[in-house]
């Protein structure tokens, strides 16, 4: 099993930009832009040659927007699930991928979700 976060905060976004980009609305816009871009560019992986996408869909109570992926990968035979989350100027994406330990399948979809949805909540809870 392996897990990887990728977090993005907007006020470090900002400090790329000019003084005039500095307000909290163009941020949340930013960010929310850079959500909906890593949303359709793990759309367009899980849609490739490795990976067979098998389930995606919003999910709820998490963040501001949430959209979870599940697919099976064929080099090596894997689960791979990822949520990308967006709240308030935070934007992060948990990938989660594994096999059953002994049996070498891949974890279900519903044991891939719910581990990646509780780090979710963990980076959520961190960043308060």
């Amino acid at each position: 099993m392996s897990i990887d976060l990728d977090l993005r905060i907007g006020s470090g976004v900002l400090d790329t930009y000019s003084s005039e980009k500095d307000s909290s609305a163009h941020t949340f816009a930013l960010v929310r832009d850079s959500y909906r871009t890593e949303k359709d560019g793990i759309a367009r992986k899980f849609d490739g040659d490795h990976i067979t996408l098998k389930a995606s869909h919003p999910l709820t109570k998490i963040g501001d927007e949430a959209y979870f992926y599940y697919g099976i990968s064929t080099v090596p035979e894997s689960a791979e699930a990822e949520v990308v989350v967006l709240s308030g100027t935070a934007e992060f994406t948990v990938s989660y991928s594994g096999t059953r330990e002994g049996t070498g399948a891949p974890v279900s979809q519903r044991e891939a979700e719910a581990a990646s949805t509780a780090i979710a909540r963990d980076v959520l809870k961190s960043l308060r």
